[in-house]
């Protein structure tokens, strides 16, 4: 499996008797859990649905401007408020998920993006 899988319920579940037996786990909780692996380097996305889905401008993709349609608001409002938003959780989500470019062709960047 890759080095940066996702530990399973069968895995934590073997931590947690392993600690158990060799440690001892306190009646106040558990030790803490191991480190998670390092994410892996985020993919370059391409294709032509892409542009559809998702643009840098936030302008011509279809989920802003039938989210503006449905909302009654101009698409460049829209866009500003997504801006803004995802200007204010980046930080947070780049501690986890870093970003190679500021695009939205990097993975992480545009799963950012879809959040805000």
């Amino acid at each position: 499996s890759p080095a940066w899988a996702v530990k399973g319920a069968a895995e934590y579940d073997l931590e947690y008797y392993m600690r158990d037996l060799f440690m001892g786990n306190k009646k106040e909780g558990n030790l803490p859990a191991s480190n998670a692996p390092p994410p892996h380097p985020p993919r370059n996305l391409e294709g032509q649905l892409l542009p559809l889905l998702l643009d840098d401008e936030l302008q011509s993709c279809i989920p802003i401007q039938e989210l503006a349609n449905i909302a009654n608001i101009p698409i460049s409002t829209l866009s500003k408020q997504v801006g803004s938003f995802r200007s204010k959780v980046e930080t947070v989500f780049k501690t986890t998920h870093p970003w190679k470019e500021e695009s939205v062709h990097d993975e992480y960047y545009f799963d950012l993006t879809c959040y805000a």
